[in-house]
């Protein structure tokens, strides 16, 4: 298998381009494309917050925007955190072994999933092509950190373990509205990402048009049965946007429903017909006992995730609570940088410093105090001499990353 680059988004740093490990990517088929979906990792056994989810419904489009096959999620279980699934989408017409390079990922049920990273085989010896939550952050989609580890190698070749952010997506409920607002599905032009030295200067130069409509769109309504925007005429240079304005279009949708639109009911029909096949169950990453993913399952039924999570907190030696904190669309539990000093209120977005040892007055707005987990604030007592511990939260899974 030969060395694939992709772009990778290390914080202010920008992109740079590592070539990525064999086993990132599932094995080719003779004619079906494989899609590798990888679920965040939060911690081992956990029963509460999870990054993983739904397994996600899949489309696939050809350059001119043309279906070339689409996978429902539906029925297909849950891809458990930490762990990928194998998703095989056949062709609809059973000699089509041409190239996809549009794909769709979109929510199949209520049970959010926080993807970190996609992984695309092709049937043909094209080049296999990656895919990493960072870049879908950098283009506004709701993210959170992941503690899931990717091996790659460094310009020196030395083999290096790098951990993306993961993009959340989520289906409507009964009342037609996702938690928290989550987008249903993300679009994503698979040529645009595959790593060359002239794209990743001009992404850094101009964001704007790494996430164009065609290229790169999170949308509120997406499934299987929607087509793609592409660029129309498709751009003639693949490694670089000879003219931005040509980047910077809505594209144009070359089949029906677009989305946002519902099929109709013969459309329904016909398309589903095609829709035929089974995914792989996955047997990488964690393990889970029978009765606890029973129980995650059954929770995820029973409890909508929530815009908050205020049981869990995370405390990190290394990653960052400012940066979190102050984005605004990150999503998920509370969280610590004990390198940084400082803790973020995930539920009101706001940050507040470590308590040391120091004096009150010291934390105007109030500290976190680490032993306790809890808020410490000053006021009428702290000027007093005294400072008081306020229950604001009452954490029951506390948990540490490195």
């Amino acid at each position: 298998m030969g060395t694939v680059f992709n772009g990778l988004l290390l914080g202010i740093s920008g992109l740079s381009l590592f070539p990525l490990a064999d086993l990132f990517f599932p094995k080719r088929a003779e004619a079906d494309t494989i899609v590798r979906v990888s679920a965040a990792l939060s911690q081992p056994g956990e029963k509460s917050f999870s990054p993983g989810g739904n397994t996600p419904n899949i489309a696939l489009f050809n350059e001119k925007g043309d279906r070339i096959g689409f996978k429902s999620g539906k029925g297909h279980g849950n891809i458990d955190e930490g762990r990928f699934a194998d998703i095989s989408v056949s062709p609809i017409d059973s000699k089509n072994t041409e190239l996809p390079t549009y794909i769709s990922i979109s929510a199949s049920g209520t049970d959010a999933i926080c993807i970190s990273s996609i992984a695309v085989t092709p049937p043909t010896n094209a080049d296999y092509f990656a895919f990493l939550g960072d870049t879908a952050k950098a283009c506004g989609a709701t993210w959170y950190y992941s503690s899931q580890p990717i091996k790659t190698t460094d310009e020196s070749g030395d083999i290096k373990y790098y951990k993306p952010a993961c993009f959340w997506i989520d289906g409507p409920g009964d009342n037609g509205k996702t938690t928290g607002n989550l987008p249903q599905g993300i679009g994503i032009h698979l040529t645009d990402f595959v790593g060359n030295k002239k794209r990743q200067a001009q992404y850094q130069a101009h964001n704007e048009i790494m996430c164009s409509r065609p290229r790169l769109h999170m949308y509120d309504r997406l499934d299987e049965l929607n087509c793609l925007p592409v660029f129309n005429p498709p751009l003639k240079d693949q490694n670089l946007d000879a003219d931005l304005k040509e980047a910077l279009t809505d594209g144009k949708v070359m089949c029906h429903p677009g989305p946002g639109e519902k099929a109709t009911a013969e459309e329904i029909l016909h398309l589903r017909k095609v829709n035929l096949g089974r995914i792989p169950v996955p047997t990488y990453g964690i393990k889970h006992k029978r009765g606890e993913v029973t129980e995650l399952k059954e929770r995820a039924e029973k409890e909508p995730r929530n815009a908050c999570f205020n049981n869990d907190i995370i405390i990190s030696d290394s990653m960052s609570a400012k940066q979190l904190c102050e984005h605004p669309n990150s999503r998920g539990p509370d969280f610590v940088s004990k390198s940084e000093g400082y803790y973020c209120d995930m539920c009101t977005h706001e940050l507040f410093p470590l308590c040391r040892k120091s004096p009150a007055a010291k934390y105007p707005k109030g500290c976190f105090d680490l032993a306790s987990k809890k808020i410490r604030h000053v006021g009428d007592i702290a000027a007093r001499g005294n400072s008081m511990i306020i229950p604001d939260k009452n954490y029951q899974n506390i948990r540490n990353w490195e």
